[in-house]
């Protein structure tokens, strides 16, 4: 028998290899109560942040849509070549949630607020039927049905308040701040007004320009302005 079968490994090798095989499940489980640490946190902080969206949710009031008639407007203003012209409807759809209380004075910053809103394009007349024609045709209504806001952000600065939300138009969608006024009414009710300016192309409706006989090329300006008076309630 060969002796040096015994001895060819120096005992130096042997005590550095029984050394890697005693650290290496150390090593193991050291990497893996770190995953598993940073894993808590991260469960721990999802936690946190769905209990503090929900206290919030929890302080919130619901108002949603009045009936047509009850004081809600849209209406959207424009120029032409040879007249001004309007279109309007009394029908806003949709709900808004908010702290009453926390409205009325509101310190600068953000305020707890949600709003999602729909206005269908066929209900916005000029209550003449070759213009309500042409609007339809240009906002591609058949395709396009619905004109929508989602409110992302509610601030307050000097008294004033300033929505920022997501207005979707002909199937574009656009980020559009606008000032608005929220007011208490009767019977528990809301009325949140607001001004804003527009373009059509901004959102790839081609301003009409429509061919009248004596009249020749209409030319309707770019630029609208769009006014609204939206009345929602408290139905608890």
């Amino acid at each position: 028998m060969n002796r040096n079968a015994f001895t060819s490994t120096p005992v130096a090798a042997v005590n550095e290899t029984a050394t890697a095989v005693v650290l290496q499940p150390t090593t193991t489980v050291q990497s893996f109560m770190k995953t598993d640490s940073m894993l808590n946190l991260r469960i721990l902080l999802a936690l946190a942040t769905m209990a503090l969206a929900a206290q919030l949710n929890a302080q919130l009031t619901r108002y949603e849509q009045t009936l047509p008639g009850k004081g809600s407007k849209c209406q959207i203003n424009g120029t032409s070549s040879i007249h001004d012209w309007k279109m309007e409807t009394p029908i806003i759809a949709g709900a808004f949630e908010a702290d009453p209380n926390a409205l009325q004075g509101a310190a600068d910053g953000k305020v707890a607020a949600t709003a999602s809103v729909r206005i269908p394009v066929r209900t916005l007349k000029s209550y003449n039927a070759k213009m309500d024609e042409v609007y339809k045709q240009h906002m591609e209504e058949a395709k396009f049905k619905n004109i929508t806001y989602k409110l992302k952000e509610l601030t307050a600065k000097k008294g004033e308040l300033s929505s920022l939300g997501d207005l979707t138009v002909h199937g574009v969608t656009k980020p559009v701040s606008i000032p608005v006024k929220i007011a208490s009414a009767a019977d528990n009710m809301l009325k949140i007004s607001g001004t804003t300016k527009l373009k059509m192309s901004d959102f790839g409706v081609t301003p009409p320009n429509p061919k009248i006989a004596g009249l020749g090329e209409i030319v309707t300006g770019d630029e609208i302005t769009v006014e609204f008076e939206w009345v929602v309630v408290n139905k608890k």
